[in-house]
């Protein structure tokens, strides 16, 4: 075998060990390529159930939130009824002192005549 030869089959053999080295990248990164692919289809089922799940949750609150606007109306209607009959208590409790009054003024000049008679 002469120098040439050799050079020849080591150059061959290097060429070789090259194409090899390049077949398995290109074998890796298709491997990976599928895998970042099955993750990001993993990623996008769980980000759906999530969001239906959050969907679910957001309709329970939009009904907790319904509801609770009708017993807000409820409650702020009944303490409206309320406020009414106290100040209707107020209006009647000042009528009353008023005639107190009048009936104290009434009594006390009745009290005057009777003394100076």
């Amino acid at each position: 075998m002469t120098i040439k030869d050799s050079g020849t089959e080591f150059a061959t053999k290097i060429h070789n060990e090259l194409v090899q080295i390049r077949a398995n990248q290109i074998e890796l990164a298709q491997d990976l390529t599928e895998r970042i692919n099955d993750v990001a289809n993993r990623v996008k089922k769980l980000d759906s159930r999530v969001e239906a799940r959050f969907d679910a949750v957001d309709k329970r609150f939009d009904g907790i939130d319904r509801r609770l606007d009708a017993m807000d109306t409820k409650f702020e209607t009944k303490f409206d009824a309320v406020d009414q009959r106290f100040d209707a208590l107020e209006s009647s409790h000042k009528s009353m002192l008023t005639l107190q009054q009048e009936m104290l003024g009434v009594l006390v000049s009745i009290q005057r005549n009777l003394d100076v008679n």
